[in-house]
């Protein structure tokens, strides 16, 4: 195992395409929101849906590949088709899609402007989509609205059996896999992107074989994918840029050598009998609601109120459902932060926030856009770094005893 988490992966490795992705993801899912909220989900709607997530490759004057083209060969065109415009400037573009969907033009800037797009679907194949969206439509119509509002394992295979059965896009000679046409799709609309990329890129052959499973059916490639989700864990885009290396981040091969001697799976120790409780198995949590952590507390939270004051709005929750902390809006190329703060990182402490923080994220609308952070009082312990990071939670905390800045475990927010 070279790496701990994803987190230390993409330190060590860099990010890649992966940002490009993300981007993708935020445009998919604003134009997919606008389509459905104006009842505008037509056969050609859907078919530009599907080119965002493409890159077209062309060449710069110096000869090298030019992977940008899909600014004006894909990207436009489609936006133009969605929100029925002939403008061709994509800062004027920003403007006409914020007055349309009521985003703001900041938080649409960059994914507008700048390349998106995933995979690069094959010239021959594209001009055959438009054809085989309007054949599919009304199937197509389903999936894409169980995907975008889909939030279990269970409801994720349902869809992929269902892709699964859908025809190919035909050619002379051969088919295009449904699920290679739309599986990057459908990683943008999933919560949380967990819907994996399934097509014929080297990376994803690679991984088949590292599975041992490169002729077996979509349906079973899924279900290898989404265990790997767990494993890491991870999402179909960062699983994407990852490819094979996402080995490098097991504890075990997918087929493992065998044993020479006998041992524990699990470096843990040995589960026992339930036994009967008392008060002392609660102390970890309940000493966090005393007098001196809830004035902890308190002091953490306006400290951040104040050091977002000016920069960030930031709401906190009510009601029973979903009682947050903090959402942070707009903390970074339109996403949003949802904070919990915690006045220590005792071990039951900081499983309580992982517990509240993915409890209360389910509950939010937009949560494909929400990441989730724990602050504590000062930089926490290795153990809580390692679980929150495994879990793809940020770790922020408060520099000083002052309380006067804020730093995070990815560099992606300080205040």
């Amino acid at each position: 195992m070279k790496y701990k988490n994803k987190t230390e992966y993409f330190k060590k490795n860099g990010r890649g395409w992966l940002d490009r992705s993300e981007d993708t993801a935020r445009l998919v899912v604003v134009c997919y929101e606008y389509m459905v909220q104006k009842k505008l989900l037509t056969s050609k709607n859907i078919d530009s849906l599907i080119q965002l997530t493409w890159i077209t490759k062309g060449k710069k004057p110096n000869g090298e590949i030019d992977f940008d083209k899909c600014l004006t060969t894909v990207k436009l065109p489609a936006l133009q088709q969605i929100f029925n415009t002939e403008e061709e400037d994509l800062d004027k573009m920003v403007k006409i899609i914020a007055e349309k969907t009521g985003k703001t033009e900041r938080s649409l800037h960059h994914i507008v402007t700048t390349p998106t797009g995933i995979v690069n679907l094959r010239n021959t194949y594209r001009g055959n989509v438009s054809g085989w969206v309007v054949d599919n439509r009304q199937q197509l119509l389903k999936i894409l609205r169980d995907t975008h509002s889909n939030n279990s394992a269970n409801g994720a295979k349902d869809i992929a059996n269902r892709v699964s059965k859908l025809p190919g896009v035909e050619i002379t000679g051969s088919a295009l896999h449904a699920m290679t046409l739309l599986s990057p799709l459908l990683a943008c609309l999933a919560p949380y992107n967990k819907f994996p990329i399934i097509n014929a890129n080297s990376w994803v052959k690679a991984m088949l074989r590292e599975l041992h499973m490169p002729a077996t059916s979509a349906a079973d490639r899924f279900d290898e994918f989404t265990n790997l989700f767990i494993r890491i864990p991870c999402n179909g885009l960062e699983l994407d840029q990852m490819g094979p290396d996402v080995f490098d981040l097991l504890t075990y091969k997918p087929l493992a050598a065998k044993k020479t001697k006998k041992e524990s799976v699990l470096s843990v120790a040995k589960p026992r009998g339930l036994s009967l409780k008392d008060a002392s198995d609660i102390n970890d949590i309940s000493s966090s609601n005393k007098t001196g952590m809830k004035r902890i507390h308190n002091s953490m939270t306006n400290a951040l109120k104040k050091l977002t004051d000016g920069k960030f709005t930031v709401r906190e929750g009510t009601g029973n459902v979903a009682k947050f902390d903090a959402l942070i809006e707009d903390y970074a190329r339109g996403r949003d932060l949802l904070v919990e703060v915690k006045s220590s990182w005792d071990t039951g402490v900081v499983r309580l926030a992982v517990g509240q923080l993915y409890d209360y994220h389910r509950h939010l609308p937009s949560r494909h856009k929400i990441d989730m952070a724990a602050l504590f009082p000062s930089r926490p312990s290795k153990h809580a770094f390692d679980l929150l990071e495994g879990l793809g939670i940020k770790v922020l905390w408060f520099k000083t005893a002052a309380y006067k800045s804020i730093v995070s475990n990815d560099r992606s927010f300080s205040l």
